[in-house]
């Protein structure tokens, strides 16, 4: 054989090869493809989620049947910043109930967050009220401070404090 066959022969080898290896690329580039999209949707939908339902941006603190409080934390960050530390249950005018609430700062500078109460019947059905805001708050490095409220009817048999990250929401 001469060496012009000899290359006409190396080429269409090659061809054949590149030919043979040009569907299991396109292949592999269409599974890629399909497992980035699968990604960035379940990505998408996760953010999605948080946005929608708060996520990671509320701590909250349930008062509990025996006087006590139990803390539900999604921000840890938010935790160090505003920690509650104590609560304190009592009455005002005989049967409206009142609660203060001692939160705490383990940071070394000021600190803002947001804080609103709800308050509940005994069947758990919220009580709704003028007075249920969201307020803002300030709380200086290692500080406690206490945030209160009262009851909008005698009715309310538990409340609810949701603690807020107002500087650094997710």
């Amino acid at each position: 054989m001469d060496s012009t066959t000899k290359a006409s022969m190396s080429s269409a080898n090659q061809a054949t090869q590149i030919t043979k290896a040009l569907p299991m690329r396109l292949f592999n580039s269409i599974q890629s493809l399909h497992q980035l999209v699968r990604h960035a949707t379940a990505t998408s939908a996760c953010l999605a989620a948080c946005v929608l339902v708060g996520c990671k941006n509320v701590n909250t603190v349930n008062s509990t049947d025996n006087g006590g409080f139990q803390q539900i934390v999604t921000n840890g960050w938010l935790q160090y910043k505003a920690n509650v530390v104590a609560v304190h249950e009592g009455l005002v005018n005989g049967d409206m109930k009142k609660v203060a609430v001692d939160i705490y700062s383990d940071q070394s500078t000021q600190q803002n967050f947001s804080y609103r109460f709800e308050w509940f019947d005994g069947n758990g059905m919220p009580i709704r009220s003028a007075t249920q805001i969201t307020t803002g708050i300030s709380i200086h490095p290692k500080e406690t401070i206490t945030v209160t409220s009262v009851a909008p009817s005698a009715n309310a048999a538990r409340w609810t404090l949701k603690l807020y990250d107002t500087q650094h929401p997710l």
